[in-house]
Order: C-alpha cells, then structure tokens, then sequence
C-alpha cells in the first residue's frame, strides 16, 4: 500500500473539551494533562496534552477572558 492510500486519522479538537479530556476551565476542573510533547510554531513553543494532543496555547485561547 503506498503512503497516499494509507488510512489516516485526525483529530477534531472543538473548545478546550474533547472525548478523551474533559475540560470546565475557568469554573471547574480540567483533565488535560499538559506533559506531552512540545508544539513548535513559527513564532512559539507550546506544551501539548499527553491525553488527547491539545495545544496548551489554543486551550489557553478558548478559556481566557
């Protein structure tokens, strides 16, 4: 099977929840847990979710005021 037919996955991240981190920031708790691997951009670094992958930076964006 060459690499253009290969199955892929993707993950719909929509707010800060998700199926596998379930998330009520700022008012309650939130299950991500934030020591997976670093998300480079061109202009920063960013600690993701070791649960469900989430940027802590897009997280942080969608919770604060």
């Amino acid at each position: 099977m060459t690499d253009e037919l290969k199955p892929s996955v993707s993950l719909f991240f929509c707010g800060p929840s998700n199926q596998k981190c379930k998330c009520e920031c700022p008012n309650g708790p939130c299950e991500h847990v934030w020591d997976g691997p670093t998300h480079t951009t061109e202009n920063s670094d960013s600690a993701s979710c070791s649960r469900c992958g989430a940027n802590a930076m897009a997280h942080d964006m969608w919770v604060m005021p």
